[in-house]
């Protein structure tokens, strides 16, 4: 027994008790048992429990650090390469500073829901420390940090919803510029535009100078 294996003096049989192994002792013993194994059983179900909660938000978690787009980080620079971009697919001015704005919303809810996800791994690691030695924890604790990963989830929802509705017009019709006028997938094209747009844009260019004097000059 652990409790007992370093002992440097003399201590009263926790089995005999008195010194003397009756059936009564022996009862008493059998209900400790049982009452044991089923704490223990308890236990074990316990953490099995917060083990799945765990897992659920840190998945949360790795959603939230894949949430917000690079432009929720573009300064004025960026952004003016990225209109100049979309412009010379267009062929006309483009505006993207309220898509950027969205996607900064974007990124401060996602922000907001990692910070969430934080504490509510803390709460859990804290009650799953506690649970192994026994001992007694909160589970409001846990509640209210989940309550408000659902809170912060939701906001970043509707934050997500705004952006799409923001940057999906535009995007859209570069897209369908690009598959024209490159002959590609649309997605695939906004890949490379976004990889190297000064490399898009000149093979753009060069192709319509092809188109134009192949109507002037004939095929």
């Amino acid at each position: 027994m652990p409790a007992y294996e370093h002992l440097e003096h003399g201590v009263r049989c926790p089995v005999c008790d008195d010194g003397t192994l009756t059936p009564e002792r022996l009862s008493v013993l059998r209900e400790e048992v049982v009452a044991g194994t089923d704490l223990r059983q308890r236990q074990s179900a316990a953490r099995r429990e917060l083990q799945t909660v765990a897992m659920r938000v840190r998945s949360v978690g790795d959603a939230a650090a894949r949430l917000a787009p690079g432009a929720s980080q573009y300064d004025s620079e960026q952004l003016a390469k990225a209109e100049a971009s979309a412009a010379a697919v267009l062929g006309e001015a483009v505006t993207l500073s309220a898509s950027c704005e969205r996607a900064r919303e974007l990124g401060r809810s996602s922000g907001s829901l990692t910070d969430a996800v934080s504490s509510a791994e803390s709460a859990l690691a804290a009650a799953s420390a506690r649970l192994d030695v026994l001992a007694v924890f909160d589970p409001g604790e846990i509640v209210n940090a989940l309550a408000n990963v659902g809170t912060a989830g939701q906001a970043s929802q509707t934050a997500r919803d705004r952006f799409l509705a923001e940057v999906s017009p535009p995007l859209g019709r570069v897209s369908a510029a690009l598959n024209d006028q490159l002959g590609t997938s649309g997605w695939d094209a906004l890949l490379r535009l976004a990889r190297a747009p000064e490399k898009t844009v000149a093979e753009l260019r060069r192709r319509h100078a092809v188109t134009r004097a192949k109507k002037e000059f004939g095929d």
